[in-house]
């Protein structure tokens, strides 16, 4: 009878052990499994973010790069298109410079007006200026904003035969620098010799 009571308490304690061992598996694997979560956690925070986050890093210095490329190409469009209209400007003064005198250059140009009357055979007998200088607005070159073009006018009064008052416009015409002849008025004297009367406009810059 003992025996059995014993062997009935050892069952008992069996079977009440048992629950508590079972109970340990669970947490274990409770443990196994949160170690486990928290492993892939790390290595997704360790990897996967790190990643991304170079990824991103990636993107933004790209984008900054495209920026600056841009910017530094706008520039370098910027410089050449002024360097363009600095030499187009360049070359426009060197031609104005070439077909306009300057106003202290108007009694050299007169004196040139002079000899070419003279070899043309027509004689000069007065060449008044006017006064009235005037802007001349009705040229088609782009002039830089500091210069201007002004027409001065004089009245000349000369003497010739018709085919050498042809021969000294011819050379008006044909002199490099800039000059107009307008208001021309012709009378015949003889058979042989006119009188002429005309304005004479040198274009100067200022």
């Amino acid at each position: 009878m003992r025996n059995m009571n014993l062997m009935a308490s050892k069952i008992e304690l069996k079977m009440k052990i048992r629950p508590i061992y079972l109970w340990d598996i669970k947490l274990l694997l409770l443990v196994a499994i949160l170690f486990t979560m928290m492993i892939s956690f790390l290595i997704y925070n360790n990897y996967t973010v790190d990643y991304h986050l170079q990824l991103d890093n990636l993107k933004i210095e790209e984008n900054t790069l495209k920026q600056e490329v841009k910017e530094k190409y706008g520039l370098t469009k910027s410089v050449s298109e002024y360097t363009n209209r600095i030499s187009q400007l360049t070359q426009i003064e060197s031609i104005v410079n070439s077909r306009f005198p300057d106003r202290d250059e108007i009694p050299s140009v007169l004196i040139q007006v002079n000899e070419m009357a003279e070899q043309s055979n027509v004689a000069i007998s007065s060449l008044i200026p006017n006064n009235n200088d005037r802007v001349f607005t009705e040229s088609s070159l782009q002039l830089p904003s500091d210069i201007r073009i002004v027409a001065k006018d004089f009245n000349i009064s000369a003497t010739s035969n018709f085919n050498d008052f042809v021969n000294f416009v011819y050379g008006i015409a044909s002199y490099p620098r800039v000059m107009q002849i307008r208001d021309v008025r012709i009378n015949r004297i003889d058979d042989n010799k006119v009188s002429m009367d005309m304005v004479l406009t040198i274009f100067y810059t200022k």
